[in-house]
């Protein structure tokens, strides 16, 4: 029996404060990550204990990082209109150049390649 693949768009939010890469739980138990115990994780709130799932694959355009790690918990994304299943962490986003650039609809068109 093979592996089922789940694919879903997200909305995510690119934080250059954050070392790692989370989602929230609601997106792991949607994805069917398998859980791998428990680690500590220092957020701007202080150091707090998160849920650990291993099988995540991240694709941003053209580019897919995976199968990983992923560090699952809540948090606030306070301040955004729409509700955020992910932050993007420096641990992808030192990976690459992000480029965002205006189109003529008055929307942005982001990209994001390899360094």
């Amino acid at each position: 029996m093979g592996d089922k693949v789940y694919s879903y768009p997200v909305t995510a939010m690119w934080d250059t404060g954050s070392t790692r890469t989370v989602i929230t739980p609601r997106l792991a138990n949607r994805l069917g990550l398998e859980y791998v115990g428990e680690c500590s994780a220092d957020t701007a709130n202080g150091i707090k204990n998160v849920a650990a799932f291993f099988g995540a694959y991240f694709r941003i355009g053209e580019v897919t990082f995976g199968p990983r790690g992923v560090d699952v918990t809540e948090f606030n994304s306070e301040g955004v209109e729409t509700y955020v299943d992910v932050l993007v962490g420096m641990d992808i986003i030192s990976k690459g150049v992000l480029t965002i650039e205006p189109s003529e609809d008055k929307h942005y068109n982001f990209s994001f390649e390899l360094k």
